[in-house]
């Protein structure tokens, strides 16, 4: 869970009721999370918003994250889709809403998705998308509304529908 500097998300004041000085109500949405504070006003902050660079801090923090690779060139990533265990997901490194997500279960195919998504969003070496690990269940995604880097509104979404190549 994401929180704003000083102060965190608003919804810990909800209340009552409060135990301990704490909402019942917040605790009650958010337990089993782990809250980081981020401010996207800062270079530190906005550095996450690179999936790339969130998923390592994730990892580093020891949130649970499915097997992830940065291919350095689109030749790593044919090479990385021919050894991975497919299905696979590619993933540009920015973005929101599902644009430019691909599920593959073919390495050929996977290969010119991966193609189509570099030519597709002109990405340059620093910027190739994601080859994640595939995980069986409900696809979920979240969302934050940020206003000179203040989230002024966030939400969690379940997908009803993601491009499928091979």
């Amino acid at each position: 869970k994401v929180e704003r500097p000083g102060g965190g998300d608003e919804a810990r004041g909800w209340g009552p009721p409060f135990v301990d000085g704490a909402s019942v109500w917040f605790a009650s949405a958010n337990r089993n999370k782990q809250s980081i504070v981020l401010d996207l006003r800062s270079d530190e902050g906005r550095e996450v918003l690179d999936k790339w660079n969130l998923f390592r801090r994730a990892r580093l923090a020891g949130v649970p994250t499915p097997a992830t690779l940065a291919p350095a060139s689109v030749e790593e990533a044919d090479e990385a889709l021919a050894s991975v265990s497919l299905p696979a997901v590619l993933k540009p490194r920015r973005g929101n809403g599902a644009k430019g997500i691909v599920i593959v279960r073919d390495a050929v195919r996977g290969a010119a998705a991966y193609r189509n998504l570099v030519q597709q969003f002109q990405l340059d070496a620093g910027n190739l998308p994601l080859i994640q690990e595939y995980l069986d269940g409900v696809q979920m995604g979240c969302c934050f509304i940020a206003i000179d880097g203040e989230v002024k509104a966030r939400l969690v979404e379940r997908y009803v529908r993601c491009k499928q190549a091979g």
